[in-house]
């Protein structure tokens, strides 16, 4: 059987009880920077899916203004000039071709 003395058992919480204290604190730190890691990555990902269906909404706008432009250009003869799109709240001017 193994025994301890009552100084030796004292001595044996303290140890035990430092290396908890610094397992902790090791493991928040690790937490901490891997909870960082999923924001940044979540963060990014919804600025690149925003930015990506903001390009296919100015593609598609575009579109819409050479379709409109052919068609006026074959009713009248004419284009009538510029068509403003908007990409991230910002108003873009797609030019008569």
């Amino acid at each position: 059987m193994f025994a301890l003395s009552l100084d030796s058992a004292k001595n044996v919480a303290i140890v035990v009880s430092v290396v908890f204290v610094v397992l902790s604190l090791l493991s928040a730190w690790l937490v901490k920077n891997i909870v960082m890691k999923l924001i940044l990555v979540a963060v990014l990902a919804g600025l690149a899916l925003g930015a990506w269906t903001q390009r296919q909404n100015l593609a598609d706008c575009a579109d819409k203004a050479i379709a409109e432009f052919q068609t006026a250009v074959q009713s009248s003869g004419s284009s009538s000039g510029a068509v403003t799109c908007n990409f991230f709240g910002t108003d873009v001017e797609v030019p008569a071709p």
